[in-house]
């Protein structure tokens, strides 16, 4: 480079200042340490319950692809998770293969019948979808989850925690951190999945399968495609979900529990969010966070199943997105007025902050 040049480029401007972050990145980057660092803090229990949270986020973004983004309601999701728990319990206690090995591994033996359930699904719409994957589950329960050699018989199967590489991650704690981080990155995933070529024809398929199929979509291309991310998600929710317990048994994914489970993980990202990756985070970490808070109050867990069935009927009537956009509105509103409505949501959030506390060191 010659001098002039070296001179010309000295007398560019500089920008006076750096650009702003968005005040939207900046909350969510603090509420990502704060999920990471208060269940560590607080011990091995609150790191439990932060587990059972990320890996219940993790099954619930298969709901979210299948259902909130292509319009197909699926309820069977536990029995996607049952394939991937007893497939990485033998891959990993029986084979020794690696922890991420075996994920894969869990993730692709969800396939034949996640395209199975893709094909019925173009010829059936709405509840009559809805009954035919409970009838898949109960007959996959009642058949795949008898088998002995599969699933260890009424005793069992025994997982051991994995680990990476030289790092153990027995502890409760040290799982957190590794649920949480691989819940982030299938939550950026699906995020991809919304923006993509596929993700607006599952969008579109959703709105108007008519309208789709006109406009050059291929609907038929479009629900497998869904139907198979879908089953592949809650297969490697399934690989957490053993190793988050170290034993596992058949009785979660046959009938009656398993249709319960399906039909309590559809309700759950509906009130967190059905169209948002962040809804099924936002959903169990309500969720569970209220039943350990309420654990030994028995009463006080009738009323919580009661006012969750009215939050539930509330949510599918008046905010279709759940609690997501009403987080969004409510920030939305803070920036807005910062002074008036910063002063509202804070007195707010203390409010049932200090409720929430209340009913715990009472009920404790």
């Amino acid at each position: 480079m010659t001098a002039d040049a070296l001179d010309a480029t000295s007398a560019l401007p500089l920008p006076r200042r750096l650009p702003r972050a968005r005040p939207g990145t900046v909350v969510g980057i603090l509420a990502v340490v704060a999920a990471a660092v208060v269940p560590v803090l607080l011990g091995d229990f609150a790191s439990f319950v932060g587990s059972r949270i990320a890996v219940t986020a993790i099954i619930g973004l298969s709901v979210t692809v299948v259902t909130g983004y292509t319009g197909q309601l699926s309820l069977m999701p536990y029995t996607f998770v049952g394939i991937g728990t007893f497939t990485a319990a033998h891959a990993v206690s029986s084979w020794g293969w690696p922890f991420w090995f075996a994920a894969l591994l869990a993730a692709v033996a969800t396939l034949p019948l996640s395209v199975l359930v893709g094909l019925v699904s173009v010829r059936l719409r709405g509840f009559y979808l809805a009954i035919a994957t409970l009838t898949f589950a109960s007959a996959v329960g009642a058949t795949l989850f008898t088998w002995d050699a599969l699933t260890g018989g009424q005793r069992g199967l025994t997982v051991a925690r994995p680990a990476l590489g030289p790092v153990p991650v027995a502890s409760d704690r040290a799982y957190y951190l590794l649920t949480l981080a691989t819940v982030l990155l299938i939550v950026w995933m699906v995020l991809g999945l919304q923006r993509s070529r596929i993700g607006r024809s599952m969008n579109a398929v959703r709105e108007n399968e008519t309208a789709a199929q006109a406009l050059g979509v291929n609907v038929r291309k479009t629900k497998l495609a869904a139907f198979v991310i879908s089953g592949m998600i809650a297969g490697v929710g399934g690989v957490f979900h053993a190793m988050l317990l170290q034993h596992v048994t058949r009785t979660s994914f046959q009938t009656p529990f398993v249709e319960t489970l399906g039909v309590t993980l559809v309700i759950l990202v509906v009130v967190g969010g059905m169209r948002s990756a962040w809804g099924p985070f936002v959903g169990a970490a309500i969720i569970y966070v209220q039943l350990e808070v309420f654990r030994t109050a028995l009463l006080l867990q009738y009323v919580l199943a009661a006012l969750s069935a009215a939050a539930f009927i509330f949510i599918l009537l008046k905010v279709p997105g759940g609690l997501v956009d009403i987080v969004r509105h409510e920030a939305a509103a803070v920036r807005a007025a910062p002074l008036r409505n910063g002063i509202r949501v804070t007195v707010v959030l203390l409010v049932q902050v200090a409720v929430f506390v209340a009913i715990w060191r009472w009920s404790s």
